[in-house]
């Protein structure tokens, strides 16, 4: 009994350190599925579609447009959903060391022919009541444990056995321990690894996913300012256009001007009012779209004279190449998710070529076994037997299920079993085109790696010359606006005192607001460089205060 005691209380203190390393270890712990439903952003806005929460025009910052788009965009709410699905693989890929209980019982009852005389003549009746239950526990390793109790009672109508109905019970423990193919945690916990790295590839791509939703929204917020702008210039050019048709008009009424400066100085003025409507109709168009990206829904256009964006100075800091690189390389979604792919294709690769090693099991056992029932009358043998044996029969077997059950715990009934399972396949072909196939997949992806790493380098030298264009067209813009300011003044002043035509005065009215555009959208170009500067190095989320929780 002593034994028996030692050898549960061994087992369920080794069974318990080892389960409870791999809980810590592989992340039973880690947070449950329900909780990343809560995990999404919260931004809190006034700003919701519907007539009726516009009375005024809402005047937007990029900061809120951009925390709209992250709340309300459909693809990062997919991405959010794939970060789940992945965490949910992950806890369904631990299930391979969960341990479990099999329990099994039947009854069975039989009566055959009897066609020896040792089972009695006519017919042999018999039954059986069988129940067992099992506790299975696989480590990483690749060693399995099975503790397993099973107690059956046995009932028959055969006058021969001593026994009748007989209780047996069994006590086993094995430990089977692959040797070859199977051994190793790297083989048993291929899916855990492979899972856990999935969820590290769904948080990078839907980071990589707000990196590219806020510099989305930033390039469309500058294409509106510059609408806007332009709108905006067209207002005054329209405003200068009718200040010169009325002066005209006065000038040809005092007979100063011919008539057909008249006619000229209308035909501008519906030039502008057509080129007015054409840039607000051009603005409403980028409303609508934008207004799409931020709620996206479909029906966006009855809102868009419902906002305006309010042009704010944007601070971003600019990098030499060997700094944005470095941040880059530190910081992509689709650089960081291609090396985890290539960690789960090296991860396949191996556990493959593991399996191309024969099989190889040794299993070691020990079991313990008690038997008790109810001793039968032997005077009635139909052979002599010695008159003690009854008395040694009821001192040692004579009981219940009970009592059969603690025998087995005495440990007086023993045995040991030691096993060798080798199994090799012949020809393996399957195994070895599993390990080419995992082969090909791991060059591939190294392969995709380098492909972005190129990618990489390619955006960021377009981008450093881009942003070198934009800071030089900046001044040569700037001098033209200069240029076409004094220009317009000397015209003016001219057209004043009649020393120039009409269409000199037009011109320069034309070529000043023209100039001031440009400026403008120079200015603007330069911003939209920088951000993009910030994609490419994944640190645009950072410049706008967007963080990612641990779920994300």
């Amino acid at each position: 009994m002593r034994k028996s005691v030692i050898l549960l209380s061994l087992f369920l203190f080794f069974t318990s350190v080892i389960f409870s390393k791999d809980k810590m270890k592989y992340g039973l712990s880690f947070p449950y599925i329900n909780d990343v439903f809560y995990s999404q952003y919260r931004f809190k806005s006034s700003l919701k579609m519907g007539e009726d929460t516009f009375p005024e025009k809402k005047i937007l910052d990029l900061n809120e447009c951009v925390k709209l788009a992250i709340y309300n965009n459909l693809d990062l709410r997919i991405s959010r959903l794939d970060i789940r699905k992945s965490i949910a693989d992950y806890f369904g890929s631990q299930s391979i060391f969960e341990p479990f209980i099999d329990n099994k019982s039947y009854y069975k009852r039989n009566v055959t022919p009897s066609p020896s005389v040792f089972q009695g003549v006519g017919s042999s009746k018999t039954k059986e009541t069988y129940y067992s239950s099992s506790f299975f526990k696989k480590f990483s390793p690749g060693t399995t444990l099975n503790f397993t109790f099973e107690t059956k009672k046995l009932e028959t109508n055969n006058i021969f056995f001593l026994i009748n109905p007989a209780y047996n019970t069994t006590l086993s423990l094995t430990v089977t321990q692959p040797l070859l193919k199977g051994f190793g945690s790297s083989v048993n916990r291929e899916m855990i690894d492979i899972s856990l790295n999935n969820i590290k590839i769904s948080k990078e791509m839907y980071k990589n996913k707000v990196e590219n939703i806020i510099f989305e929204v930033s390039s469309q917020f500058e294409d509106i300012l510059i609408a806007q702008k332009r709108v905006e210039l067209l207002k005054r050019r329209v405003n200068l256009a009718k200040r010169t048709l009325y002066d005209v008009k006065n000038q040809v009424k005092a007979g100063v001007r011919p008539l057909v400066d008249k006619k000229k100085a209308e035909a501008e003025f519906y030039r502008q009012e057509e080129n007015l409507l054409d840039a607000e109709n051009n603005l409403t168009d980028l409303k609508a779209k934008f207004l799409t990206v931020l709620f996206s829904v479909s029906d966006t256009e009855k809102y868009v004279n419902y906002f305006k964006l309010e042009d704010k100075k944007i601070k971003l800091g600019l990098y030499d190449f060997n700094r944005a690189k470095q941040l880059a390389y530190q910081n992509r979604g689709d650089l960081k998710s291609s090396l985890y792919q290539v960690k789960n294709s090296k991860i396949d690769f191996n556990v493959k070529k593991k399996n191309l090693k024969p099989q190889l099991d040794l299993t070691l056992g020990y079991l313990q076994y008690g038997l008790k029932g109810k001793i039968p009358d032997l005077s009635n043998f139909p052979f002599h037997i010695n008159p003690d044996t009854q008395q040694i029969l009821e001192e040692n077997y004579s009981g219940g299920v009970y009592d059969s059950i603690s025998n087995a715990f005495d440990g007086k009934y023993n045995g040991i079993l030691v096993q060798l399972d080798f199994k090799i396949p012949l020809g393996n072909k399957d195994a070895k085109a599993k390990a080419i196939s995992a082969q090909i997949d791991y060059q591939k992806k190294l392969y995709e790696l380098k492909k972005v790493k190129q990618q990489i380098n390619l955006e960021l030298r377009n981008i450093f010359r881009d942003i070198i264009k934009t800071k030089k067209e900046i001044e040569v813009t700037k001098k033209e606006v200069e240029a076409a300011k004094g220009e317009l003044d000397g015209e003016e002043l001219k057209f004043k005192y009649k020393v120039s035509t009409l269409r000199d005065l037009i011109d320069a009215q034309n070529k000043f607001i023209e100039a001031k555009f440009n400026y403008f959208s120079a200015k603007k170009e330069y911003v939209k460089d920088v951000l993009n500067l910030h994609k490419i190095t994944s640190d645009l989320h950072k410049e706008f205060g967007v963080k990612f929780s641990k779920y994300e």
